[in-house]
């Protein structure tokens, strides 16, 4: 009878174990799906925040790059040469003497507005 009893008692227990291993499995599962959700949604927002900081430096760099040709154009105004515009303003030689250029052919109409008065 006693082991009858205890017979009985564990497939009682064992149903119960199963039962509750099926429902941890369950839960697993969902908490797995959610984290791959959230994963997810996490990798879109750094492709955003990625993207935003490559745009924000490319902006930057149009504004330091306006800035070192109006410094440029200034030391081109107060007669530097091609190099030292380069060194002083980071720029490249083709920069550089573009603005050259362009303070010459300024300069010479200038000159040509002055002779024709």
């Amino acid at each position: 009878m006693l082991a009858s009893w205890a017979c009985f008692r564990l497939v009682q227990q064992r149903k119960q174990f199963q039962a509750l291993m099926s429902l941890l499995r369950s839960e697993v599962d969902i908490m797995s799906h959610s984290t791959i959700g959230v994963g997810q949604r996490l990798v879109d927002v750094e492709k955003r925040l990625y993207s935003t900081m490559e745009k924000q430096q490319r902006l930057e760099g149009r504004e330091s790059g306006g800035a070192a040709i109006s410094q440029a154009t200034k030391l081109m105004e107060m007669g530097a040469s091609v190099d030292d515009i380069m060194a002083s303003c980071n720029i490249g030689r083709p920069e550089a003497e573009l603005i050259a250029l362009l303070h010459r052919e300024v300069r010479s109409d200038a000159r040509k507005r002055v002779k024709s008065r």
